[in-house]
């Protein structure tokens, strides 16, 4: 079994992060393969409406 859990919290080690932590432990002692994306390790802007992503997918159909 794989876990993922995505901390969504712009707090890095704040309590959701904790508690995140806590839960894939267990799920590791059970035997599950688990992983843990924070976002707030990520740069993450807003959608400007360039349409870029549809010019993306129209070249690769």
């Amino acid at each position: 079994m794989k876990i993922t859990d995505v901390v969504c919290s712009p707090r890095k080690g704040g309590n959701t992060e904790i508690l995140a932590e806590r839960a894939l432990n267990a799920a590791r002692e059970k035997g599950a393969e688990t992983e843990m994306i924070l976002v707030a390790d990520k740069q993450i802007i807003p959608c400007d409406a360039c349409e870029g992503c549809l010019m993306v997918n129209r070249v690769s159909k």
